[in-house]
């Protein structure tokens, strides 16, 4: 996850990543680097899996880009 340090659209800015377990709602802080790992680790998820109805396959290509695009 990337929180959201302000709302401004035009030049939205971010916190540093954090990693979520979402069933113990445990957060572990990562560097750009730790977290460019993770999405790393994702990509064949996203390559592999087949194109929802309510969610184009092109859409969460651009979020994992753009999620990538904030580890640099």
């Amino acid at each position: 996850m990337f929180p959201i340090a302000n709302f401004d659209i035009e030049s939205p800015k971010f916190k540093n990543p954090v990693l979520v377990n979402r069933t113990t709602g445990i957060e572990i802080d990562l560097n750009s680097g730790n977290a460019k790992q993770w999405l790393d680790t994702l990509i064949p998820y996203f390559n592999d899996r087949s194109e929802l109805s309510h969610v184009s396959k092109e859409s969460e290509t651009d979020i994992l880009e753009a999620m990538l695009a904030l580890c640099e």
